[in-house]
């Protein structure tokens, strides 16, 4: 018959979208397992200009609207359940069925604060907690601290809108309510959430050691950046004789330290309570390169008065024309310098590469 014609030519149309495995009749409903964003504006196109109605179950916001029998499209967001993490600026954009769980999962691994995991809503999935935001037909976020930055739905005419930045961290509950009632008389399908983390409860220490000679403690250096660049802020090693008021700073500072050909300099920037495990391996790596015992600045003046010199040597070594820069992101495979020649290497941040400083001529 024409109905059943039209009907297998709709089915033919989602499967092409949505794919074959993802495409499944029940009775008079079409079930469509759609990945992206994409896909279901494509299928709500589909649906409007065959006049069938969608629903998506949990995950749809806006003006409820009355179950009526006969054909429809039903929408399972299953499959859209990645977890992406960026480190730039402390966010994670998720699909509407990632698990409240296997968020959670994920920050604690990244020693972060997610502001939502304490949600008043007791969905199994994110994009469960967000829709019942709007359960009263306006959005109302009540959680004490906001966990959005950003939303991306796509209406039912098919189109699709971003709410929000991806990185904005000042969006408080109100602006994106504001923002976000803009469009409380449309019917919408959440596709997209943008979260924002905080950073955990963190301190900062200075850490720093003596060595025999600076060629020495350059062959831990790549091992320390990479094992310890979560927390590790910066990091500088410098021959002794580079600059004497180091040496004499140190000697005030850390009396019990010997004097030696060089000193490393350390900025860690951790929970306290992590901070006994990574000296310990700190240690072990420096002590492979002939280091004496790791101490730590722990007092307010020891830690300025360290984070002080470390600028101040750095900003010198930047400027000083006696000094020629290698770039030093392949320490690993660098050419033979003289180790006369060699007076420092530092990292500033996990963003900035190794910086490797010589003595100009022979």
């Amino acid at each position: 018959t024409r109905m059943t014609e039209q009907n297998d030519i709709l089915v033919q149309k989602l499967v092409s979208v949505a794919g074959m495995e993802n495409v499944d009749q029940v009775g008079e409903n079409i079930i469509v397992k759609p990945y992206s964003a994409q896909e279901i504006a494509e299928i709500m196109r589909l649906a409007r200009q065959n006049n069938i109605p969608v629903e998506a179950g949990s995950y749809a916001i806006g003006p409820a609207a009355s179950s009526k029998p006969g054909k429809k499209i039903i929408l399972a967001l299953d499959r859209m359940d990645q977890i992406l993490f960026n480190s730039q600026n402390l966010t994670l954009t998720t699909g509407p069925a990632a698990k409240m769980d296997e968020i959670a999962k994920l920050v604690l691994e990244k020693e972060l604060v997610f502001p939502g995991i304490t949600c008043s809503h007791k969905g199994l999935t994110v994009g469960e907690n967000v829709a019942a935001c709007f359960s009263e037909g306006e959005p109302d976020f009540k959680c004490q601290v906001a966990c959005l930055c950003g939303l991306e739905m796509v209406l039912f005419d098919g189109t699709a809108i971003t709410v929000g930045e991806i990185a904005a961290k000042d969006y408080d509950n109100y602006h994106l309510s504001y923002m976000l009632g803009g469009y409380r008389h449309e019917k919408a399908i959440i596709t997209g959430i943008h979260l924002k983390l905080l950073l955990g409860e963190r301190e900062n220490f200075w850490l720093v050691t003596s060595c025999a000679d600076i060629s020495k403690s350059m062959e831990v250096f790549p091992s320390i950046v990479k094992s310890y660049q979560g927390w590790l802020d910066k990091i500088m090693a410098v021959k002794s004789d580079l600059n004497p008021v180091l040496t004499d700073v140190l000697a005030r500072l850390f009396p019990a330290m010997p004097e030696a050909g060089a000193y490393v300099l350390m900025s860690v920037n951790c929970p306290p309570d992590k901070l006994e495990p990574i000296l310990d391996g700190l240690t072990n790596v420096l002590k492979q390169a002939g280091a004496s015992e790791t101490l730590i600045a722990k007092d307010t003046y020891q830690k300025l008065v360290l984070a002080s010199c470390y600028n101040t040597l750095a900003g010198e070594l930047d400027a000083n024309p006696d000094m020629t820069e290698i770039s030093a992101g392949e320490i690993e495979s660098r050419p033979q310098i003289e180790d006369s020649r060699l007076f420092a290497v530092y990292r500033q941040n996990e963003r900035e590469t190794v910086k490797m400083f010589i003595k100009s001529g022979h």
